[in-house]
């Protein structure tokens, strides 16, 4: 079912006609949408949205950023060296390595170090930052805003208008000690891409807010061993999901089961309403289309072991049950 198909269903069953005001059309929109970002949220429902992604490794460096897409991480494997990398916690990164000495190496672990990095990588030292477009037409009416922690250990905020592709100091001139940024983002949705950079408007770029969107969000992951180039690794990850905006637009879920969409909008809709029946039935379905969801994802393929690959069977004494054969 089509996004379409799917209000078409939902208007029907609260007798809305087929095209109803703007409000009930975003409305119903927005329960269809946080009805499939609750099912992809659940434990298990993830690999929905799994993907692999590479990722490049920062040169003399531990970290290294994912693509803003990922949100979650469930494997690492570095294809040039044929190896997986260990999925290990930041306090055993830190005790494996504490001095950072593992360099030129070959990273065999990661860890998360951030989940909701709003930089790819923070500056190599206390520095000025500069911001840019990508496109002309983001001038004064787009300001940028950076809020950080300054080498001094004390917190900044600071907001300045952009000037297209021309690169501005966000604090004009008046820090030159950014050390952390904590936040990054533009006061309205830009036509070009907006890039943060260190030192000048062609130094180091640390990140990247994508034309249409207002802040930029990594996964940051520590490598354990420091590598001497920037090494691509391939990431088995969770993507971010787009809410459906497009009539023609398919939800993630599987086709079999688009069903539990049409009764996650009408139990928010029911409950809106408090009419507390309709809402229990359709909350029942709901949590049985759900389970049943699941153990189709859980299904496990191949053959039995009375099947094809008998001699994958475990061997049967006949002379004597309390012996095994040999």
């Amino acid at each position: 079912m089509t996004l379409g198909e799917i209000e078409l269903e939902i208007y029907d069953r609260l007798s809305f006609n087929s095209t109803p005001d703007s409000a009930v059309v975003r409305r119903i929109r927005g329960y269809i949408n946080s009805s499939q970002r609750e099912i992809l949220g659940k434990r298990g429902f993830g690999q929905f949205r799994r993907r692999v992604l590479p990722a490049v490794a920062v040169a003399n460096s531990p970290y290294m950023p994912l693509p803003q897409a990922a949100v979650a991480v469930i494997g690492v494997t570095d294809r040039t060296n044929n190896r997986n990398l260990d999925p290990i916690s930041l306090p055993d990164t830190r005790w494996r390595d504490p001095g950072r000495t593992f360099t030129g190496s070959v990273p065999d672990a990661y860890s998360v170090a951030n989940w909701a990095s709003p930089v790819a990588l923070d500056p190599s030292s206390a520095d000025l930052l500069f911001a840019k477009s990508t496109s002309a037409l983001d001038g004064s009416g787009i300001s940028v805003n950076v809020e950080g922690i300054l080498a001094d250990g004390t917190y900044a905020t600071v907001s300045m208008a952009l000037n297209g592709t021309t690169a501005v100091d966000v604090s004009n001139g008046t820090i030159t000690t950014w050390l952390t940024i904590t936040k990054f983002y533009v006061t309205a949705v830009a036509t070009g891409r907006i890039t943060l950079h260190q030192t000048s408007g062609a130094g180091t770029e640390l990140s990247r807010i994508a034309a249409g969107r207002s802040s930029a969000r990594y996964t940051i992951l520590e490598l354990s061993g420091i590598p001497a180039s920037g090494t691509t690794y391939y990431c088995d990850v969770e993507v971010h999901v787009e809410n459906m905006v497009d009539p023609y637009d398919e939800p993630l879920i599987h086709e079999d089961y688009h069903d539990v969409l049409v009764c996650g909008a009408l139990r928010k809709e029911y409950l809106r309403r408090k009419a507390l029946d309709q809402f229990s039935v359709e909350n029942a379905q709901w949590k049985t289309l759900i389970i049943d969801m699941g153990a189709s994802l859980r299904r496990k393929g191949g053959v039995s072991h009375s099947g094809q690959r008998g001699e994958l069977r475990q061997s049967t004494s006949y002379s004597n049950p309390w012996i095994p054969a040999n």
